[in-house]
């Protein structure tokens, strides 16, 4: 039996948006600091605890105000929210810049050839200065997540091994655990982890769990930490599901069910937090049958305004929606008021020569064709009432085409189509959010540069640079090898701090370039220094020196 580990970059960049467009303060205390610096370890976190257990009749539970109202106080102490504590602002950009990873355990049936198991667990990392105790809780989660799959691996392997040379010899065990990013703002970051198994039988399983952490500390967040009146959030979450029940979709038993999920220590209660409001999941078997999937309650802020802390509720204008593929999503694109039918797919065609994009709104609908697999679409709500789709196709090698469609008036238009820019997950509005794309450039790289939608419905730049964060996607520095001038910048949008000549051995990390005549890089010990290149890409000169000859480590993706 043969096994295969590796991890996979740069197709696999994600992007949150951001939570307003202006850069906006963070306000963080060495208290909350050392606080968020604690591991935050894989499993599903209780949303209550013994105190806020209630009575389940109707007229005789106890109100979780007193709780809340206790949770609340502890919450803002422990995040430096009272006026006594020492604070240190600290402005950061509203957009978080977010890259994921996938590690990668394969193993296969080596006389045959044939796959055995395959386990693909995500690696999410925050990439911006200033939210390192973030990082730091994001980090920990991912690699508890990746640990605990490494240590069931043989088990699982053995079992699969056992189904592969059994009756079904064409099949194989698959373990995915993926992220989707709902909101990434200097507020708060959550994302649903979501696992997906098939151990043999007729179908596979999934499960999504929602992360949710105060984004200044790093904290992972209860429910209670984000509502101001917990009984009325579960007397809404009832009223909806008492909507849904009227199908007979629903187990009969779901209002008991649901009843514990909130009030008596279970660990099931799953919930994130957009831009719109907070989003409950009920999985399949919780409380209804698998063919149900996984039922979505969302409460959002503008309807019920009173439910949720004002600290975590965000301006929702200009809105970026996810539509799921396949999926009758139920959004105003009209602008009426009233809830259109919006679907978004991608199938190739018969003879495999192209893939069919269709946009539906209503049953209106157009068809572009492109060749590629379909990865994701995005609804814009731009200004003067106009919507925006934009559809992401990975062509060969997984090199990103956006399709962008006009939605406005209820017929979708094909407008013109980005190429290799890659917008993924954003929990942002249309005034505010990043985008990456590959720059070749004194290497090559995943770089970022914040955009606001245009006019014309397509992205137009905030700045005339880019960003390049590596955290977490391995050694990306360069090492000097020949002495080279720099101009030195003492912070990196600082002003000049002089010429300089950096001596060999040098280690530099890239922070940002304009991707044609210079770069920035971080220097060990912080500070930052600017390089100025001559010429084009793989042939640029530093000084009248080959980029080669000045660095090791330079390498440019094929």
């Amino acid at each position: 039996m043969k096994r295969k580990v590796c991890i996979l970059i740069g197709a696999a960049m994600l992007l949150a948006a951001c939570g307003g467009k202006e850069y906006q303060p963070v306000t963080t205390t060495a208290e909350s600091s050392t606080a968020a610096g604690t591991a935050v370890t894989e499993g599903k976190g209780n949303e209550t605890t013994g105190e806020e257990q209630t009575d389940a009749t109707a007229g005789g539970r106890q109100t979780a105000a007193a709780a809340n109202a206790e949770h609340s106080d502890e919450a803002a102490a422990e995040s430096g929210s009272e006026t006594g504590d020492q604070k240190e602002d600290i402005s950061l950009p509203g957009v978080l810049h977010v890259s994921k990873m996938i590690q990668n355990i394969s193993d296969y049936d080596e006389a045959a050839g044939d796959p055995i198991l395959t386990i693909d667990v995500a690696a999410l990392t925050v990439n911006d200065p200033g939210y390192e105790a973030l990082r730091d809780s994001v980090n920990s989660y991912w690699d508890g997540v990746w640990e605990n799959m490494q240590e069931q691996h043989d088990q699982i392997c053995q079992e699969a091994k056992e189904y592969h040379e059994g009756d079904y010899a064409a099949g194989y065990y698959t373990i995915s655990r993926d992220a989707r990013i709902l909101r990434a703002d200097s507020r708060i970051f959550s994302f649903l982890d979501i696992e997906e198994t098939y151990t043999g039988g007729a179908h596979g399983s999934s499960y999504q769990k929602g992360v949710n952490m105060d984004a200044a500390t790093g904290r992972q967040l209860t429910l209670q930490d984000v509502t101001s009146d917990y009984d009325q959030v579960y007397s809404a979450v009832m009223e909806r599901l008492n909507q849904i029940s009227e199908d007979g979709m629903l187990f009969e038993e779901y209002p008991d069910t649901v009843s514990k999920m909130f009030y008596d220590g279970d660990t099931s209660l799953e919930w994130t937090m957009d831009r719109e409001g907070v989003i409950f999941y009920f999985n399949p078997y919780e409380i209804a049958p698998y063919a149900a999937g996984c039922i979505e309650v969302p409460l959002r802020f503008s309807e019920y305004p009173d439910l949720f802390r004002p600290e975590y509720v965000s301006d929702a204008s200009g809105l970026i929606r996810f539509s799921k593929w396949g999926y009758e999503n139920t959004f105003d694109v009209t602008g009426d008021g009233e809830a259109d039918t919006l679907s978004v797919s991608a199938y190739a065609t018969e003879d495999g020569s192209a893939t069919q994009c269709t946009v539906s709104v209503n049953g209106v609908e157009t068809v572009h064709e492109e060749y590629g697999d379909f990865a994701g679409a995005w609804i814009f709500y731009g200004g003067d009432g106009r919507v925006w789709c934009y559809v992401h196709m990975n062509d060969v090698g997984d090199w990103p085409i956006l399709d962008v469609f006009e939605l406005t008036g209820g017929t979708p238009v094909y407008v013109d189509k980005l190429t290799a820019m890659t917008l993924q997950e954003p929990g942002g509005s249309a005034d505010c959010f990043a985008m990456s794309t590959r720059t070749d450039f004194l290497g090559s790289y995943q770089a970022w540069r914040d955009y606001h939608l245009g006019e014309d419905g397509m992205p137009e730049a905030d700045t005339d640079y880019f960003d390049i964060y590596s955290y977490g996607l391995g050694d990306q520095t360069l090492t000097v090898k020949t002495e080279i001038p720099a101009t030195l910048l003492p912070q990196i949008d600082g002003p000049d701090g002089g010429e300089t000549t950096l001596p060999v051995g040098t280690v530099l990390r890239p922070a940002r370039t304009d991707g044609e005549s210079w770069m920035i890089f971080e220097m060990e010990d912080g500070s930052y220094c600017r390089v100025s290149v001559e010429g084009e890409p793989y042939s640029g000169t530093i000084g009248g020196v080959n980029e080669f000859d000045c660095f090791d480590g330079l390498f440019y993706a094929g």
